[in-house]
């Protein structure tokens, strides 16, 4: 899909053109279709990869994500690999539980940190909850070995849309009603921001298998909002332990949790499960993006193993209401700037698709663990590797703009204070940027700022580094990358 979002200017007292009432639409397309891409993301700490695949294929089944066909009509999927050796690789993916082979990616002798890309098309369709499974196959050679580092997915559009009423034809009220109405459906889709896959067995007692803390969103530095949080995940036993139960519970920074048991019920058996809080964006003074999953499991040596979890933000209802333009047009008023008699004003309902589109965090990227421990000096450390999602995330028409990074980090350092640079690499483009790293238990995050990314590719490599003023021991529970719009 090609265009760009661009900010919407006016002139008070002046008509509004057709081009104007188009480009809100179009604006909400672009954030459908750009910012809001992402589909799944899973990813592992640099240094705790998963166990290497040998001569055994390997399947990962991975926790459930929502696919959104009214919208996207291609489906991307990108991985990570770190190989050793001399051999070809063959990593497939299916959306149906392993029925059928939707994408293939190939490596040939792979070294350290390969990406792939594959894509298919399933056609427009009704949204649908996919159990996706990625499956690790050693095609030929027999020296070889493979670990994934990064499992992503994202939707795409490859058609422009109309973007609204036709060139040459008056514009209407109800036309401003239909870009309200795609803002509002772009302000609440659901996103992944955040994941992990492995094999963590459940515990005999309670035990905190992840930790995280992730940018939600929040529409300014100054006005906080409620998100619907939900952890989607997926456990499997891989021998009986019948009579038995095990339980798996998230909980928030605020308070909040959810928690599910279950019940052991046979072999090879896998338990989707999804739990949900409602999470407030985040604050590093109060951070209630923060969150856990706690696992625990009744005594048995046949104790079931997590699989794969994702997070996912969907803006409530409320939060649509809150931002909602003041005057909604009506039927038969012209279109003008500011509301006036016998006119619906056209800067209201602008800045609400403004809030709704470009302001909303997205593109995200990331990992987590049980807890990965650094020793971090002054020469950077790689934490994090993966792929992350930049089409056509751009503004103003511009191919190459300025884009805002910021990275959360969950971490704790066991030494004195120090001071801890970050930097970021999107697409062979890095910044940084510095944050005091207290003793201690730490939520950080740091902006960056990158310029000169092409937006005409797709999904591109993505890496965070840490550095500290001083050599000390940390201990990283999780990394996010999200991109963030801003006012200009």
């Amino acid at each position: 899909m090609s265009g760009k979002y661009c900010k919407v200017k006016t002139a008070d007292g002046y008509p509004v053109s057709v081009a104007q009432i188009r480009q809100l639409r179009r604006n909400a397309d672009w954030c459908m279709y750009s910012r809001k891409a992402d589909i799944g993301t899973w990813g592992r700490l640099m240094g705790n990869l998963p166990p290497a695949v040998l001569e055994t294929a390997v399947t990962y089944v991975l926790s459930t994500v929502y696919v959104d066909l009214r919208v996207f009509d291609e489906v991307y999927f990108g991985v990570v690999v770190v190989g050793s050796g001399t051999a070809t690789w063959d990593i497939t993916i299916s959306m149906t539980g392993g029925a059928s082979t939707d994408a293939t990616i190939s490596f040939t002798n792979p070294g350290s940190l390969e990406t792939g890309i594959a894509t298919c098309t399933p056609g427009h369709d009704n949204p649908r909850y996919c159990a996706p499974q990625v499956t690790v196959t050693r095609a030929n050679g027999t020296t070889g070995t493979l670990q994934l580092a990064y499992i992503g997915m994202w939707g795409h559009k490859a058609a422009a849309s109309t973007h609204g009423p036709a060139n040459l034809q008056p514009a209407f009220a109800a036309d401003l009603q239909s870009a309200i109405t795609a803002a509002g459906e772009a302000l609440t889709h659901e996103q992944p921001l955040l994941g992990w896959f492995g094999s963590y067995t459940y515990p005999r007692s309670s035990a905190t298998a992840a930790r995280w803390y992730l940018l939600g969103d929040k529409l300014d530095d100054d006005e906080t909002i409620t998100s619907v949080m939900t952890l989607r995940a997926i456990t499997y036993e891989a021998a009986s332990a019948v009579g038995k139960s095990f339980t798996t519970t998230y909980s928030d920074n605020g308070g909040d949790s959810d928690f599910v048991e279950n019940n052991a019920s046979g072999v090879n058996l896998y338990h989707p499960m999804s739990l949900t809080v409602l999470g407030t964006s985040y604050d590093t003074s109060t951070p209630w993006s923060g969150g856990k999953l706690d696992v625990s499991a009744e005594a048995d040596a046949n104790r079931p193993a997590l699989g794969a979890i994702c997070i996912h933000r969907t803006g409530t209802t409320a939060l649509q209401a809150t931002i909602d333009p003041g005057v909604t047009p009506k039927a038969g008023y012209q279109i003008r700037t500011v509301e006036d008699t016998g006119a619906v004003g056209i800067n209201d309902i602008a800045e609400y698709i403004h809030k709704a589109t470009w302001y909303q965090g997205g593109n995200v990227s990331g990992g987590m663990d049980i807890g990965k421990a650094y020793t971090i000096s002054t020469s950077y450390v790689d934490v994090f590797d993966g792929l992350i999602w930049v089409h056509n995330d751009a503004q103003s028409g511009s191919t190459w703009g300025n884009n805002t990074y910021q990275v959360a980090l969950r971490a704790s350092n066991g030494s004195t204070s120090v001071d801890m640079t970050c930097r970021l690499y999107v697409d062979g483009q890095s910044g940084t940027d510095k944050q005091t790293f207290a003793s201690g238990e730490n939520y950080l995050v740091f902006d960056v700022d990158l310029t000169g990314i092409d937006v005409t590719k797709y999904a591109v490599a993505c890496k965070v580094q840490l550095r500290n003023s001083a050599s000390g021991t940390t201990t990283v529970y999780s990394v996010q990358i999200s991109r963030r719009g801003g006012a200009y």
